[in-house]
Parts: C-alpha cells; structure tokens; sequence
C-alpha cells in the first residue's frame, strides 16, 4: 500500500543576536493514526526567528524489514523551505545494516520568504514521514553518521542552517523524549553522534470525515454527491476519480473546498453522457480529498451501470469496407433507433426497428461514405448509448 510523506513545517530560524550559539536539536516520534509513520521534531535552547536556508535529516530503518520501503515527499505550500529525497544508502550501524534516507530541505531566502519563529525549549514539529511496506514507526532512526557514513555518496547527517550558518547543537543532536524508557541520546562508540528513538505520544491534523457518497444514474448523467466535515485551512480541494475496471483510476474532475468558513459541506458533480465512456457495463467512482501539505484520504468505491436497455450493443466488421451489421443484445422487447453521424456531427442515416428480447442484427451500407471515424448512436426513449464505426 502506497504511504503518505507529509510536511507540517511550523518554524525556522535565525538568531536574535549574530554571535549566538547553536542551540538546535532533533527527536523523532511515531504519527500517530498512521501506524507506518514518524514525526521529526526540532527544540532550541534559545529563542530564535528568521529564514532557514537547509536541513538535512537522515532516517534510518533496519534491513530485516525486507525490500527498501519507498517514502513519497510532498513539500507543505505554506513554507519557504521545500524537500526532497537526496539519497538513500546502506549503512553498517553498530553491526546492524540499515536503509538510510538522506532528506534535504533548502530554504528560501528572497525577500517574501516567511520568517519563522521558536521559542527557548518549545517542541516543533517539522516533518511528517511515512514508509511503505512492513515498517514499524519503532524501528526508525533519525541519525548522524561519522564522516555522513561509509556509502561513496554519503549525506547521513543531521544538520540546519540560517543564511548559511549552522545552528545544529553540535554536542547535543537528539534530545531526550519524556516517558520514554530507553536510552535517548546515546552516544555511539566509534564516532555517531547519537540515534533518538521513537517514542508513544505525538499527534496530527485529522483529516476531512466523509458522511456520506453517493452515486445515481440520471439521464445518460452519473450524478456524484457528498458530505464532509472537519474541513480546515489546510484543506484544498476533492478530485473526483473514474474506472472502467474498479481498478484502474483516473482523475476526471477536480473541484475546490467550499471556503465558506464551514467545517461541514456538501459538494456534487456531474459525469455526462456516461454512455459514450463504455458501451454497456458498469462505471465505478471514488473521490480523493487533498489537504495543502500533500495528506490525502479516499472514499469508499462505488459503481453506476451505464445502461439497463442493452446488454450489449456491438457493429462487425469495424472497421467495415462496405456493409456492417449491428448487433443489439435487448433484454425485452423495445422499439430502438439507430442514428449514423460523421466526424462533423452530420447525421447521415436513422434507422428504426422493433427489437425483440435477445439478439437482434441490423444491417448498415457504408459503401458510399468516405474513410474514416463515425459514431452510431443507440436510442431508447431518453437512453442513449454510443459506439465508433471506422470506415476504411
């Protein structure tokens, strides 16, 4: 199951006084509802505000996991510092080899970038990371590798940086988590810095609740509705997402959140002329809602036939030389009619006849018309279905 990699950048840095000490250092925590997920946290000695312009953060998980897990980064909107996954390496840590992840934020140091403030001995939250696959959010490590590690690229370090200078507490990396029994900044014999381990207390932004979803057939029209709540700042908008299958998913429409300072709302949309997506079948729908940093979650799938005039409705050949036959599998008895119409919407024949439950056959002759793409229209009362005829 693809994971989420989100950001919830809420600081950064510069200090008050140009001479003052580097002060900040790491943590890390589980995310909690995301069983597969950990929360970077940074704290600083002193209070400090301005423009960050890097970070570097190595997370490390055990091999005994299996395949390397993949992280997906989605940089948060709302900062001046955007990350991306610089490296990954294999890395000997204390006789265990690990997965290492070397992540690089680079900041913005324009004139409209935000200034971030922290105050002395406040905890913040700046990253939020999942992992696919069989990963414990216990078994990640946020380290700091001598020399950055042995790998011939190495970046496995912990680091940040204010207009280029460096405000890593150097004797310091990883602070102590309270509650948490184990050691937390362990010095490691041969040079690491330290590993801080995860720890049972964190929190995130809950994501939009959908109440309901629903799905009807109006017309030739599927009609697509639904309710949500828990809508906040930080969400942004609902792609509406279609499949032929129930498996394989495109997105067919995007529609923006309500910013009408509810945190409830209902939303609907309109597939047209659903008939002439499928010849017969059923089409299958889902909504994903998408908050600003990246962190998404889908609704149920569920399904709308296209038709329930025609069990199915095929033309051979096709392409056709000069005479084609349209077979029309009815499920009772029905008047239909047949309308042929070039490329230009032109409406070239209609064509009536009396179908009887079961296989019916009508024949077309496509003898005089020129090469190329025509639709045969299907129609029922107010059901219409579609299907292309090629003419060589």
């Amino acid at each position: 199951m693809k994971k989420i990699l989100s950001f919830f950048i809420l600081f950064f840095i510069l200090s008050l006084t140009s001479n003052a000490q580097s002060s900040v250092s790491g943590a890390i925590k589980p995310t909690s509802l995301i069983p597969n997920g950990v929360t970077i946290f940074f704290k600083s000695t002193t209070s400090i505000s301005g423009k960050v312009s890097g970070v570097t953060l190595a997370l490390a998980v055990p091999v005994s996991v299996g395949t390397r897990p993949t992280v997906t980064i989605d940089n948060s909107p709302n900062v001046s510092v955007g990350y991306t996954l610089q490296n990954t390496i294999d890395q000997n840590i204390q006789g265990t080899m690990y997965y290492v992840y070397n992540i690089l934020g680079t900041g913005d140091q324009g004139n409209t970038a935000i200034i971030y403030n922290m105050n002395a001995g406040v905890e913040v939250s700046i990253v939020n990371v999942t992992f696919s696959g069989n990963v414990n959010s216990a078994q990640v490590r946020l380290v700091n590798l001598p020399e950055g590690g042995t790998d011939p690229n190495p970046n496995s370090f912990f680091a940040m940086s204010v207009f280029g200078d460096d405000k890593t507490n150097q004797t310091s990396m990883f602070y102590s988590v309270p509650g948490f029994s184990s050691a937390q900044n362990e010095i490691i014999a041969g040079g690491y810095s330290g590993l801080s381990i995860t720890t049972t207390t964190s929190s995130i932004a809950l994501p939009v609740k959908f109440t309901s979803f629903d799905l009807i057939k109006k017309d030739n029209d599927a009609l697509i509705t639904w309710a949500v709540e828990n809508e906040t700042s930080i969400t942004d908008r609902y792609e509406i997402e279609r499949s032929l299958d129930g498996i394989t998913f495109e997105k067919i429409t995007t529609l923006a959140k309500l910013n009408n300072g509810n945190s409830g709302n209902v939303y609907s949309s309109l597939d047209k002329n659903i008939s002439t997506i499928k010849n017969n079948g059923i089409l299958y729908y889902r909504i994903k809602q998408i908050d600003l940093n990246g962190q998404f979650v889908y609704t149920e799938i569920k399904n709308v036939k296209i038709s329930e005039k025609y069990k199915s409705i095929t033309a051979y050949p096709n392409p056709v030389k000069d005479i084609t036959t349209v077979e029309i599998d009815s499920p009772a008895q029905q008047d239909v009619t047949m309308n042929l119409i070039n490329a230009d919407g032109k409406m070239l024949q209609t064509l009536t006849i009396k179908a009887n439950k079961g296989t019916n056959t009508k024949k077309i002759n496509m003898n005089n018309y020129s090469s190329g793409n025509y639709l045969l229209q299907v129609i029922t009362g107010s059901d219409v279905q579609t299907i292309k005829i090629i003419k060589e």
